[in-house]
């Protein structure tokens, strides 16, 4: 009969023998370099997510000064556009929640 080993599957994807490997400790510079590179990416995936919001909201304010212009929108406000918040929301949960 042949004895079966028992292989276990370390998180860098490496198959070992019983015998854990050590993984190589993460030196103090090595942790600062990939704690400055992960809040670098953050901080980019926020400031794109604030660009689209910022567009949107330039879109909709060119948009209704065109309609103003041309008269397509009264100069007195519709009950309508009362009921629109003045600040709209548009990411104000997410920036709440990274304070």
């Amino acid at each position: 009969m042949q004895k079966s080993r028992q292989i276990t599957m370390i998180p860098n994807g490496d198959l070992a023998n019983n015998k854990q490997k050590k993984l190589p400790k993460m030196t103090d510079t090595m942790s600062r370099v990939m704690l400055k590179k992960e809040l670098r990416e953050v901080l980019l995936k926020r400031r794109d997510k604030l660009d689209a919001c910022e567009i949107e909201a330039s879109n909709r304010q060119y948009v209704i000064n065109r309609m103003l212009n041309s008269g397509i929108l009264p100069e007195n406000r519709l009950s309508e556009l009362n009921e629109i918040p003045a600040l709209i929301g548009c990411m104000k949960k997410e920036q709440d929640n990274l304070k």
